[in-house]
């Protein structure tokens, strides 16, 4: 993730640029993780306190597939997860759920064009909250969800081909030189079975 998601919310400071791309020394980029698929919570915990521990990491989503979709499962992760995530200073959102972010202590909700719209999150988690939108690969999304106040914004998709890699990584650079809101560079890949690591984008 380029630019901090710090103390909850993401500082839109403009990063320096260098003939109109950022350099790697002048963009502050941190990791944004996804919870894999499959997990059981409890033992995941532990996973997750290791990859907090060991970098930089801005945020972590928990996505409802990996619990299996049911609410109740989901609320279950959140109250496991949470902890462990806000505990280390790393904001913790819920991926297409803003009510249940906001009911659950969450820092945030992500969603996209699929999702509930920008504004039913945002009246959902509150001015305070984290509220993340996916444009893909769309540069007038991105801008649009950004002029209504998201506080970050995605390109790309998870299990990108190598020619999306390209776009994501060429809209990320785009974005980074001209705009202020942070941009997440998703370059998801799922973990074998046997491997529940958080993925890292």
């Amino acid at each position: 993730m380029c630019d901090a998601l710090r103390d909850r919310r993401p500082t839109n400071g403009r990063s320096d640029v260098t003939a109109g791309r950022p350099t790697a020394a002048s963009v502050n980029c941190q990791l944004y993780l996804l919870t894999p698929p499959a997990i059981e919570p409890a033992s995941f915990a532990t996973d997750l306190a290791a990859a907090l521990d060991t970098g930089d990491v801005a945020s972590v989503l928990l996505l409802p597939e990996s619990v299996g979709g049911d609410v109740g499962a989901l609320r279950r992760a959140v109250d496991t997860l949470r902890p462990v995530a806000q505990q280390r200073d790393v904001a913790f959102l819920i991926d297409g759920h803003p009510a249940l972010a906001a009911e659950t202590g969450c820092d945030g909700v992500h969603t996209c064009p699929d999702g509930p719209p920008y504004k039913v999150a945002r009246l959902a988690v509150g001015p305070q909250a984290i509220v993340g939108y996916s444009a893909r690969f769309s540069r007038h999304t991105a801008m649009v969800a950004a002029e209504q106040g998201a506080d970050y914004v995605v390109f790309g998709r998870r299990h990108p081909s190598p020619e999306e890699v390209a776009e994501t990584m060429d809209l990320v650079g785009w974005w980074e030189a001209l705009m202020e809101v942070p941009c997440v560079c998703l370059l998801y890949t799922s973990p074998s079975p046997r491997d529940q690591r958080p993925n890292r984008v």
